[in-house]
């Protein structure tokens, strides 16, 4: 059976995008997105919610120019970081099952399907384990080497088993989004990796998907490779000093 298929009938959902100067993307992919949910959901079953942090560009006009969409658009009236901007969606969403995705589509929205019917069966939390798609151009090459390098520095010093903390493709059951609200303290793009961790230390049940990713190398970044990797040096630090104080203790583990 193809993913797009596959029963979801009575589901609800809500989808969170963070977004940030993403104006080049919203007209292509909010369509998109919304077609595969309303496809296998229902109309009435999912809402899509986008949080705008304070963009530069004219993502919020656009944004709020979309009709015919399952849309709530919020907007942060000042810059809070990536993930600030996705916890103001979890908290805004309506339905038990909520995740959250990239606006550019890097990795496709055709794996939303499976994203939600996974956590339906019995995950708590479900990630992407982004498969890169080569490409010759030498951003992507660097970007593509530097995540390969995150990743084994990560596995080296916080012994996280996911593979992928990094991608913007994760979703949540109520138990583990309550955690990572309660839990989490950076606001930024280290976020992602406390959420794997946190998961991971409350013992819930995860699952990683393996997608395709296709890294678009003619789009507006927002990412500063010097800048960016530095704070996420400066963002590993800080989570070992603060697991190592106690911070994130909790109590009550799944399997308890």
């Amino acid at each position: 059976m193809d993913d797009n298929d596959m029963p979801l009938t009575n589901i609800q959902v809500s989808l969170v995008l963070p977004c940030y100067n993403e104006s080049e993307h919203i007209a292509v992919s909010l369509p998109k997105i919304n077609k595969i949910l309303e496809f296998c959901l229902g109309k009435e079953n999912f809402e899509i919610i986008c949080v705008d942090d304070a963009s530069t560009d004219q993502t919020l006009e656009w944004l709020t120019q979309q009709r015919g969409l399952s849309l709530k658009v919020l907007s942060n009236k000042t810059n809070l970081g990536r993930g600030e901007t996705v916890k103001v969606g979890l908290k805004a969403a309506r339905f038990s099952i909520v995740g959250f995705m990239d606006i550019d589509c890097e990795v496709s929205e055709s794996y939303l399907p499976k994203f939600i019917l996974t956590i339906v069966e019995g995950a708590d939390f479900v990630v992407a384990r982004r498969i890169y798609r080569v490409s010759p151009h030498p951003y992507v090459l660097l970007r593509h080497f530097l995540s390969i390098i995150y990743r084994i520095v990560l596995n080296h010093f916080l012994q996280v088993k996911i593979l992928d903390t990094e991608a913007g493709y994760k979703f949540f059951n109520q138990t583990a989004k309550n955690i990572v609200l309660e839990r989490s303290s950076f606001a930024g793009w280290f976020w992602d990796t406390e959420t794997c961790a946190l998961i991971e230390m409350a013992g819930l049940r995860t699952v990683e998907i393996p997608a395709v990713y296709t890294r678009n190398p003619h789009k507006t970044s927002t990412v500063k490779i010097v800048r960016d990797s530095w704070r996420y040096i400066k963002s590993l630090l800080k989570f070992l000093r603060l697991r190592q104080s106690g911070h994130y203790n909790i109590i009550l583990r799944a399997n308890d």
